[in-house]
C-alpha cells in the first residue's frame, strides 16, 4: 500500500474519533446537578429488629417474656411514633392463640390476646409482654413464633420479622412448695352416661375439673387397659375386650398440686 493511500484512511479515523467524543459530551451537560433531598416516611429505609427475652418458658400460666421491636431510620437513629403490630403464631407461621400478648403498662387479662399493637417510643422501641398458656402437651416441647411488622397502608407491602420461643411442659417439680395452695378439684363426666358399655363403643370423657385459687395446667387420663392420654380436657376411648376397667383422671394446678377421680366402667359383649 502506498503512502498516498494511507493518509486519507488516517484522516477518516481521526474524524470518527472526534465525532464520537462530541456525541459523548452532547448527552450530558457539564453543569452541576442538584439531587433533591428525601421527603416523607421512607419505609424502605426503615429497619425493624425484634427480640424476645427469655426465649424458653414453662407453660405454667405464670411465666412471661418481653418482646421488643426496635425501629431505626436510614440514618441509624431511633424512629418514634410508629405503630407496630405483634401476633402469636405456631411454628409454621399460622396465627394461633398459644398464650397472650399485652402492653407492659397494663396486666389486666381483658387487655391481652393473641395479637396487639403498640407504638414506638422516643427510643424507637415498641414492647409487649408475652404470657404463657395454662398448659401444653405433657411430653412435647412446643415452638411458637411472635411476628412483628410496621402498620402501614397496605399489609401486602409490609415485611414480617419474627422471633422463636420454646414452650416446655409444666411439671410438678418446677414449682416451689406453697403451703397455702388448695389442690384442684378433679372430676369428669362420661358420654353416653352409665357404667355398662358394649365392646367397641366409643366413650367420651370430659373433664369438669377446676382450681379455686389458680389454674389447671395438666390433664392426664389412664383408661385402665394399658393406654393413656395427656394434655386434653376431653378424650374418647373404646374398649375391645369385655371386663371392668378403672378410668382415672388426674389434674395438676399451677402450684404443682394434684387431684384425681376414678370411675369404673364395665364392658359387655
Amino acid at each position: 500500500m502506498t503512502r498516498d493511500a494511507v493518509a486519507p484512511r488516517r484522516g477518516r479515523c481521526v474524524a470518527v474519533a472526534a465525532l464520537s467524543l462530541l456525541l459523548t459530551h452532547m448527552g450530558c451537560g457539564l453543569d452541576k446537578v442538584e439531587i433533591p433531598g428525601l421527603t416523607g416516611p421512607a419505609t424502605i429505609g426503615l429497619s425493624l429488629l425484634v427480640h424476645i427475652s427469655p426465649d424458653v418458658l414453662v407453660a405454667n400460666a405464670m411465666s412471661t417474656a418481653s418482646v421488643q421491636a426496635q425501629l431505626r431510620g436510614p440514618d441509624g437513629n431511633p424512629v418514634s411514633g410508629r405503630a407496630v403490630f405483634f401476633q402469636i403464631t405456631d411454628a409454621n407461621g399460622i396465627p394461633a392463640a398459644i398464650g397472650q400478648l399485652g402492653p407492659t403498662s397494663d396486666r389486666v387479662p381483658n387487655n391481652r390476646g393473641p395479637e396487639v399493637t403498640e407504638v414506638t417510643g422516643s427510643d424507637g422501641v415498641a414492647e409487649v409482654i408475652y404470657r404463657v398458656p395454662e398448659r401444653i402437651a405433657f411430653n412435647d416441647v412446643e415452638r411458637i413464633l411472635i411476628l412483628a411488622r410496621l402498620v402501614g397502608n397496605d399489609a401486602n407491602g409490609q415485611a414480617n420479622k419474627s422471633v422463636a420461643l420454646e414452650l416446655r411442659p409444666a411439671e410438678a417439680r418446677t414449682f416451689p412448695a406453697n403451703s397455702d395452695n388448695t389442690p384442684p378439684t378433679c372430676d369428669f363426666i362420661l358420654t353416653p352416661p352409665g357404667g355398662f358399655y358394649p365392646v367397641r363403643t366409643t366413650i367420651r370423657m370430659q373433664s369438669t375439673s377446676f382450681d379455686s385459687d389458680g389454674s389447671i395446667i395438666r390433664y392426664f387420663w389412664d383408661f385402665g387397659d394399658g393406654t393413656q392420654d395427656d394434655g386434653k380436657t376431653e378424650v374418647e376411648h373404646a374398649y375391645f375386650r369385655t371386663g371392668s376397667y378403672d378410668i382415672t383422671h388426674v389434674c395438676t394446678d399451677n402450684n404443682g398440686s394434684q387431684g384425681s377421680k376414678t370411675v369404673t366402667v364395665t364392658i359387655v359383649p
